[in-house]
């Protein structure tokens, strides 16, 4: 719990807030709803192996029924193939700047738009 870093919401994505809440909601009727609390250090002790359990174990309808971790792990092996067949070619992670959060989260980087001269960040599904 030490080391948290906070990680803004993409602008203009609503669902994101939709997703932590619904995230907060499972964590309490899932988890903490069940867990021995005699003290804090008790209570972050189960928050800690709870969380684990969610990345890990939990399955997720939205993921396919898979955990979290599961997901990640083969999106990643999917992402790192290359765009072509040519040797040196870039991987599809090398196309889309990805800014990390934390453990793997993060934000996508778009190119700016013409039209605002920005760019625009997007949560990566």
């Amino acid at each position: 719990m030490k080391h948290l870093e906070p990680c803004t919401m993409a602008i203009s994505s609503p669902q994101s807030n939709g997703m932590a809440e619904r995230f907060v909601k499972t964590m309490k009727e899932d988890y903490i709803a069940f867990m021995p609390k005699p003290n804090v250090r008790t209570a972050l002790h189960n928050l800690a192996v709870a969380l684990e359990h969610y990345n890990e174990n939990h399955p997720h309808s939205a993921l396919g029924y898979r955990s979290p971790r599961e997901y990640r792990r083969q999106r990643v092996m999917l992402t790192l193939q290359p765009l072509s067949g040519n040797k040196g070619a870039r991987t599809v992670a090398e196309e889309n700047a990805v800014k990390t959060c934390g453990d793997g989260e993060g934000v996508r980087i778009y190119p700016e738009s013409p039209e605002t001269g920005s760019a625009r960040r997007k949560s990566p599904r």
